[in-house]
């Protein structure tokens, strides 16, 4: 191999200076001086008092002096280095002392996370629950009913024929045993086919058990047959009929079946609200008051399931909301009251009224806790009835016409008192 340029005449000029013997020396000495390189490969480092450093760049020399700290000497180093080999032990420099870091503040959660808690259940779908409900917290928003259908689409249909229907078919899903995301589905099912196209009187019953038999197909293991729900009308309308029926709900809503309900959002609050049975009961009592009060369809399905979690907890004396139910429901304390205000006045009304007793007997059963008998949140009752007030004013403002104030006979403020007991009002039938 080529060796640097002028690194001979260094290598004498070395020898000389710290040797003592002649530049031509022999090869044991300059091993010596240069250090022991032995066939175990273990290398000895070369002293490094003073040093040559050549740099061919501008084809010259530069001499660079580097001290170093004393080390011991060669043969001192090479007895610690065959006694280290002999006993296996190799001893290492002791590191620097560093400074601690500084401890950081831990922020105290507020919330608990009960996706941790479910980690070990692969039917809560723990690692990505967040993801799928922001899917359908976006999906809510999108194929919903118009709460004003009753006004504006449907001329032969009057809230109250609606609220017979819904009570109606809350006994079939009992008769059937359907699951309450079957009820809950069917009437979303409903009020979106009838926000889209006009539905003659003789025809309501018929779109009723269409939309409960396809909303059966999507969630039941087993659902009811065609056979089935035509005998629940007592024959009312035959299996050609209801087929027919079904195919243009399909075909009005585009086959648009998986929309998420506000049953899908309340297990998730129960959850996060550590309910024990009887929150439970009475929540899912509140949720289906909802399906008869055709106002309330304003609201988004989470808006009412977080109202009916809140409304079910101050009718058991609890705290309504706290920092878990707002992390998972995404709405703060007084984003709720409103919704839960107005569900209960359709709460008190309900009962005071009698006549829709469907829901009410559903939920009077020792195994459901007679929950239907726990007395309304007088609070948010009042709250409630205020908020009617002033919107009747704001109403009555634009409504009136030469003194004479104009109430829609069908309003909330034209059934209601306002003094804890509900008017009666004639009933149509279907």
């Amino acid at each position: 191999m080529d060796q640097p340029f002028g690194f001979e005449a260094a290598k004498e000029n070395y020898l000389a200076m710290h040797s003592g013997v002649p530049s031509k020396a022999s090869s044991q000495t300059t091993r010596q001086a240069f250090g022991n390189i032995s066939n175990s490969g273990c290398f000895v480092d070369l002293p490094k008092e003073n040093f040559l450093v050549y740099d061919d760049s501008c084809c010259g020399k530069r001499e660079q002096v580097a001290s170093t700290s004393s080390r011991a000497p060669l043969a001192e180093r090479q007895a610690t280095t065959q006694s280290q080999r002999s006993t296996g032990v190799v001893s290492k420099a002791a590191p620097a002392p560093t400074a601690a870091p500084a401890p950081k503040r831990q922020q105290q959660q507020s919330w608990v996370d009960i996706d941790e808690q479910n980690k070990d259940n692969p039917l809560a779908c723990s690692e990505y629950a967040e993801n799928i409900f922001d899917y359908l917290n976006t999906c809510e928003l999108l194929n919903r009913p118009n709460p004003k259908y009753l006004e504006a689409i449907q001329s032969d249909m009057s809230p109250h024929m609606r609220c017979i229907l819904v009570d109606w078919l809350v006994e079939v899903a009992q008769e059937y045993r359907l699951t309450s995301d079957t009820l809950h589905l069917s009437l979303n099912l409903l009020d979106r086919f009838l926000s889209l196209q006009a539905v003659a009187r003789e025809e309501l019953q018929l779109a009723g058990i269409a939309c409960m038999w396809a909303a059966s197909k999507f969630e039941e293991i087993y659902a009811p047959t065609a056979r089935n729900f035509c005998y629940i009308t007592d024959n009312t309308y035959d299996q050609q009929q209801l087929v027919a029926m079904e195919a243009r709900l399909l075909a009005v809503l585009d086959f648009q079946l998986a929309v998420p309900t506000a049953k899908t959002f309340q297990r998730r609050y129960l959850q996060a609200a550590a309910a024990d049975e009887q929150l439970h009961y009475l929540a899912a009592f509140l949720l289906e008051l909802t399906l008869m009060d055709e106002g309330l369809m304003a609201y988004l399905p989470s808006q009412l399931a977080a109202g009916s979690v809140y409304l079910a907890n101050a009718m058991l004396g609890r705290k309504p909301w706290d920092a878990t139910l707002s992390h998972y429901s995404r709405y703060k304390d007084f984003e709720v009251q409103a919704c839960a205000a107005e569900l209960a006045i359709t709460h008190a009304r309900i009962l005071s009224e009698g006549q829709f007793s469907a829901i009410r007997e559903k939920y009077s059963s020792d195994k459901l806790l007679n929950v239907a008998g726990v007395p309304c949140c007088q609070q948010l009752l009042q709250a409630g009835l205020a908020a009617l007030d002033r919107q009747q004013r704001q109403a009555a403002q634009q409504q009136q016409r030469g003194g004479v104030l104009q109430v829609a006979p069908d309003s909330p403020q034209a059934s209601y008192s306002g003094s804890g007991e509900l008017a009666s009002s004639d009933m149509e039938l279907l």
